[in-house]
């Protein structure tokens, strides 16, 4: 029983660790703006109160992202710098051990060549470097100086939409309020009346009720009907005033926000430029050094030459030398 209770403890820890990774995997693939940023203002209608903030968000965030570009990418071409550093240093360190090691002629020869050959490609990687430094890195520099200018024009940028949008909803705010007062007012002039015909059904209803109880209740229902069409009149007129200043509105406010868009677009359309820039900046395709290189390394293997070193050694230690065979030597006083 209890290895049986075991394992299926053992079952459930699995199955939890199962949909934890599933969460994890769910919370990773949420990529929309909505889930990765904190926006009150998603799905609401655009030219409702405030709602324009969520344009001035983006304005505001679009500086932002120009230096988390210029970060990301600085820290690429640190990588790469890196790795060139890396690269001779180990191609140093490696040649000095083949030339204290004991190989020797040509093997030797062609082992150096390979390695001091293979250090040329961090002319690639200094090539890359420099790409993405001069044609992104500086580029999203002087565009963010140019746009931005260490955040002043952008600031200046975003309080001038904020104060267009602003100028435009004020009235409409002003309006808006009038509007729900007048409903505030109608509905509770309703109730009133409810309850007045409420009270009057019950008066009439009561067969021993006095006549001046009876007109009470019917004066009462009469006032509060004539009060509730006044209000009821008020309360049209105003959302019809609001149907008719509608299309202006929206359009006034939809001119500012196409503003922004443009303002937007033009950060985007370098993006856009930039991410092709890097692209152009990595690729290698028709890389010079790479062909430079290749030459060279064909020269250190066409310098390999096997049966000579072999005929060296033999020269030198093998076969061909002239070994000394003892002969008989009388001792000499």
């Amino acid at each position: 029983m209890f290895l049986f209770f075991l394992y299926e403890f053992f079952q459930w820890i699995l199955c939890l660790l199962f949909y934890i990774l599933v969460a994890c995997i769910h919370l990773q693939s949420q990529t929309t703006p909505e889930k990765h940023l904190p926006n009150p203002w998603h799905n609401r209608g655009f030219c409702e109160p405030d709602q324009y903030q969520a344009a001035l968000q983006r304005c505001q965030s679009g500086y932002e992202s120009c230096d988390l570009f210029i970060k990301i990418f600085e820290e690429r071409v640190a990588i790469e710098r890196d790795y060139i550093s890396a690269i001779h240093n180990w191609s140093q360190s490696c040649q000095k051990q083949i030339q204290e090691s004991k190989e020797f002629g040509t093997n030797k020869i062609a082992w150096l060549a390979t390695l001091q050959t293979g250090e040329q490609a961090v002319r690639t990687h200094t090539d890359i470097a420099e790409r993405i430094q001069h044609d992104a890195i500086d580029q999203m520099v002087a565009f963010k100086k140019h746009n931005y200018a260490k955040s002043i024009i952008h600031v200046k940028k975003i309080k001038e939409f904020e104060k267009e949008f602003e100028s435009i909803q004020k009235p409409w705010l002003k309006l808006l309020s009038k509007v729900k007062d007048a409903q505030e007012s109608y509905h509770e002039k309703k109730r009133k009346l409810d309850r007045a015909e409420k009270a009057k059904k019950i008066i009439e209803s009561n067969t021993g009720a006095a006549e001046e109880d009876k007109k009470e209740a019917q004066l009462s229902v009469d006032v509060h009907t004539r009060e509730a069409a006044a209000i009821r009149s008020k309360y049209e007129q105003l959302v019809d005033e609001m149907k008719h200043l509608r299309p202006n509105y929206e359009n006034s406010m939809k001119g500012v926000l196409d503003r922004t868009h443009a303002f937007e677009r033009e950060r985007l359309n370098k993006f856009k430029e930039l991410f092709n820039a890097f692209y152009n900046a990595i690729n290698i395709q028709n890389d010079r050094h790479l062909v430079e290189m290749s030459t060279a390394f064909q020269s250190a293997f066409a310098s390999h030459d096997i049966e000579a070193d072999i005929q060296w050694w033999n020269k030198h230690y093998g076969s061909d030398t002239n070994t000394s065979w003892p002969e008989f030597e009388e001792l000499v006083n």
